[in-house]
């Protein structure tokens, strides 16, 4: 089980991207992203593992890096025990997270969904009236 600072980290970081407040970038490959915080960092990325079928199951892991990006500790959802309801999906909520903020995604679905807007008003027709 975690120490509840590690806890109460998971949860800051997850109400934070949530909320926008915290940026996150690229890390190297597609399936982790980054975020700077005072001299530390935290690291989020996707892995794949394989179940008793052989088929794919993600997991999430959380590092938290020192000033030299090199990993002081590491965080699944497995480590939470009993200290964090759903740890599955708090984890991959904070991925999805990092992973819209890093690539973007809000500003490209603005960007695109004002080139769509009409520049003048269409006349009514039968068919779109």
């Amino acid at each position: 089980m975690l120490e509840q600072k590690t806890v109460t980290l998971v949860r800051r970081l997850f109400d934070r991207t949530n909320d926008g407040e915290l940026g996150w970038q690229e890390a190297g490959d597609t399936d982790s992203f980054r975020a700077a915080l005072s001299n530390y960092g935290v690291l989020i990325a996707r892995r794949e593992l394989r179940d008793q079928w052989g088929s794919p199951v993600p997991c999430y892991v959380l590092s938290i890096l020192n000033q030299h990006g090199r990993v002081v500790e590491e965080i699944t959802a497995e480590d939470f025990g009993g200290s964090l309801p759903n740890p599955e999906k708090v984890m991959e909520s904070l991925y999805e997270g990092a992973r819209r903020r890093a690539m973007g995604v809000e500003e490209a679905l603005e960007s695109i969904l004002n080139s769509l807007e009409p520049t003048t008003p269409r006349p009514k027709t039968p068919s779109n009236a």
